[in-house]
């Protein structure tokens, strides 16, 4: 049974890559739920992207906006100038759409309690709990460990902060500020963006561990799990890859980089 809960006023911000309709399958009927939580929608959509599924979008009261190329990181910026100027919600939620229909499917509640509370800080990193993490492709695991572990100690917290799990919850504030000053193309917006509100509005990132973003990308692969023989054999062949290892290690570097690109920035102004 889902729980209903009185929302404060947040607006939703989603990137979607879907060239192959695998998130058109899992739209029914997640989509319409999850787009009733928030009092505006937005997608950043790349130009890859199925025309159904972009209209599908658009029917649950999406704002659809599609530029060529897959830049995450534009497609985010995208996401959240549509959820800014949809509505005058002071929150704004940021996920990426396959994350979030695997939330509605596996912990809907959880969501929703989210969705009721008002925030501690400007900026919330929405991570996973121990159990969640470990869902995840080893790969993956190794990789984001690192990252969260210099994005906690680099603004000014005791340790590790999960801010890689491809959601976060900030401000109005701070959705302009990051809107003003981000740059980066790839999914190193997941630390770009809590150091730009950490230098402008002075506040480190809240932390919230969650169940529901948990490992979600075999949700939208039956076939190929299937044919794999169970997700453990699909997992290993989809992701312990030379080249998988790389790119991982290398969005690590990419991520910790920004940070301290957008520290340095402020240390610069300073001398």
């Amino acid at each position: 049974m889902i729980e209903e809960c009185t929302l404060v006023a947040v607006a939703l911000a989603v990137t979607v890559h879907d060239p192959e309709e695998r998130l058109l399958g899992r739209f029914t009927p997640a989509l319409d739920q999850v787009a009733s939580l928030y009092v505006s929608r937005a997608a950043g959509c790349s130009a890859d992207t199925s025309p159904r599924t972009l209209s599908a979008l658009a029917a649950a009261g999406f704002f659809v906006v599609v530029k060529p190329g897959r830049n995450v990181g534009v497609g985010r910026r995208d996401a959240v100038a549509g959820a800014l100027a949809g509505s005058a919600a002071d929150w704004i939620h940021y996920v990426d759409l396959d994350r979030l229909l695997h939330w509605e499917y596996s912990h809907p509640n959880e969501l929703r309690v989210l969705l009721a509370g008002e925030p501690r800080s400007a900026y919330v990193a929405l991570g996973r709990t121990a159990r969640a993490l470990a869902t995840h492709p080893r790969v993956q695991v190794v990789a984001e460990t690192l990252t969260n572990e210099g994005c906690g100690r680099l603004l000014g917290l005791n340790g590790a902060i999960d801010a890689v799990a491809g959601s976060s919850l900030f401000s109005r504030q701070a959705a302009e500020v990051i809107m003003r000053h981000s740059c980066e193309l790839t999914n190193a917006t997941d630390l770009e963006w809590p150091a730009i509100v950490y230098r402008e509005l002075g506040v480190p990132p809240e932390a919230r561990k969650l169940e529901g973003l948990e490992f979600e990308t075999a949700d939208y692969y039956g076939d190929e799990i299937q044919a794999a023989g169970s997700v453990a054999a699909w997992v290993t062949r989809s992701y312990d890859r030379p080249e998988t290892w790389v790119s991982r290690t290398r969005l690590a570097y990419d991520s910790i980089a920004a940070l301290a690109r957008v520290l340095d920035d402020r240390q610069g102004e300073s001398r």
